[in-house]
């Protein structure tokens, strides 16, 4: 209780706007278009037995699409470059 560790992520220091584009590494263009990812999560609802264009899944695969971008952000991210602004930035260096 009242420890905080050494990333504090409960604050928002480090948030997504904290990204900038000097942190990307150059990535390859994505094997699967956005649209080709929707309509898979699209094809997904139909298999489970519903109906994607239902009232309250219409956006589910925009929705499901944007989730996705946000869970792997991450990996387009230079950790060493990220890690090393942040602690500069806060006086940990």
């Amino acid at each position: 209780m009242g420890q905080k560790s050494a990333l504090n992520l409960d604050n928002n220091d480090m948030n997504r706007d904290a990204v900038t584009d000097a942190f990307v590494v150059q990535a390859e263009a994505a094997p699967v278009s956005r649209e080709a990812a929707e309509e898979t999560v699209g094809k997904r609802l139909l298999w489970a037995g519903d109906d994607p264009a239902r009232e309250d899944l219409v956006d589910t695969p925009r929705r499901v699409a944007n989730a996705y971008e946000e869970f792997f952000a991450g990996y387009h991210i230079d950790p060493a470059a990220f890690f090393a602004a942040h602690f500069r930035r806060n006086g940990r260096i």
